[in-house]
Order: structure tokens, then sequence, then C-alpha cells
């Protein structure tokens, strides 16, 4: 059957058979899309831990055929917007800040997104744990 796959997704073209690759290779937190004649997709594994006192920062990875003027986006279910220790650049998806020992807590439903004007692609939901001591992970991260 895989070689039956590859020759179809290879007449169907290349960019359905980049996003068929990306969306098997196992890894759940990644997000992909594919549509017209632009495909795009977002890669990054955010640590879900920021350290009081500790620059936090994450960047995730976008790739495709159509990535001029890319615009980010990020939402939160809780709290409704980003804590004010938190900053986001809409131009490079980067997420940062250090918080401060009253930011102890927990921030839910973040989503991170990017458009090209054409399709848009969003990481999976993840929270980010605002803890005192780096004991149940470590903070930072990278895309």
């Amino acid at each position: 059957m895989g070689k039956r796959l590859g020759i179809f997704l290879h007449a169907v073209g290349i960019g359905l058979m980049m996003m068929v690759a990306l969306s098997g290779c196992g890894s759940s937190g990644n997000g992909i899309i594919s549509g017209g004649t632009s495909s795009l997709y977002i890669v990054g594994n955010p640590s879900t831990t920021a350290i009081v006192d500790n620059l936090y920062s994450f960047t995730p990875f976008v790739n495709g055929t159509d990535t001029n003027n890319l615009t980010f986006s990020i939402t939160t279910v809780s709290p409704a917007t980003l804590p004010a220790w938190l900053t986001f650049n809409t131009k490079t998806g980067t997420l940062s800040g250090t918080p401060g020992a009253s930011d102890v807590g927990v921030i839910s439903g973040i989503v991170i997104s990017v458009s090209n004007g054409i399709n848009t692609a969003s990481l999976p939901v993840f929270k980010l744990t605002v803890t005192v001591t780096g004991s149940t992970g470590s903070s930072g991260g990278g895309g």
C-alpha cells in the first residue's frame, strides 16, 4: 500500500505529499494545513512551565510554499488575555517574558496561529504553569 500511496501522492502534487509526510511524523505538537495553491504549517513544542524570575521564551517554526507576509496571533482561555509579564510578537510568533512571584498560576487554552493571508495554521492548545522552582519542568522552549 505504501508504494501505491507514494505514486498517488506524486501524481497529486508536492504540497499534498509534504503535508502527508509531516502529518505522519508522529508528533502531536504540530499544526498542519494545506489549501489552494499555498501550503503552510507551524511546528513547535512549547515548554509548559515558566519559572519565577527566569526568562520564558518560545518561537514556533513555520514553513510552506508561501511564507511571505506572515502574521501570528495568540488566544488564551484563562485568563482571557495574556498576563502583563508575557509578550507576544505578531511578526515572529515569539511568546516571552519573565514572571514574578505574583504570577504563579496557570494560563490555559493557549493557541498560537499563523496566517499568510490565504491559509491559517495553529499549534495544538497548551497551558503554561508558572512555578517558583523548576521541579515540574524547564523554562523556555524552542521551535
